[in-house]
């Protein structure tokens, strides 16, 4: 996992299984922890603390966030698909958000967006469990045999 820390703005190469999920999960577990830990302290602060708090929070969501990018787009290059696949897997969690977001969206768009989603998911569990191809490819060496 520290090599995938190492490599957080890398686009390029491939990423192997373990270092994937590995990430993913950090994606999932820091955030909550952040929200628990920051949410106890802002309750007994005064507002500029919390403000603060909410800053970190968003910083270091988002630094989390491009590190999942980078390291979904390698995993993607390691089954010798192209990183572009990425907006597949995201779009059933952007278009959640924006339904979210808003109340004015159409009905239809809330059958679209849990589409999306399942799409999204179904493509995560290839990624997570597919064995990438054996040697090298268009994208590079492969990371088993480094």
């Amino acid at each position: 996992m520290f090599d995938a820390l190492k490599k957080y703005m890398q686009f390029s190469g491939r990423a192997k299984r373990k270092e994937f999920c590995l990430l993913w999960l950090m994606f999932i577990v820091l955030p909550a922890i952040f929200v628990v830990a920051f949410t106890n302290i802002a309750v007994a602060s005064s507002a500029i603390i919390v403000g603060i708090i909410n800053l970190i929070l968003l910083v270091s969501i988002l630094a989390i966030y491009v590190i999942i990018v980078a390291v979904t787009i390698r995993r993607l290059h390691d089954i010798d698909r192209s990183g572009w696949w990425i907006f597949l897997i995201f779009s059933g969690i952007l278009m959640s958000i924006l339904n979210a977001a808003t109340n004015s969206l159409p009905a239809f768009w809330n059958t679209l967006s849990i589409g999306a989603y399942v799409v999204g998911l179904i493509l995560w569990g290839i990624l997570a469990f597919k064995k990438g191809t054996d040697g090298a490819n268009r994208f590079g060496d492969d990371p088993l045999q480094e």
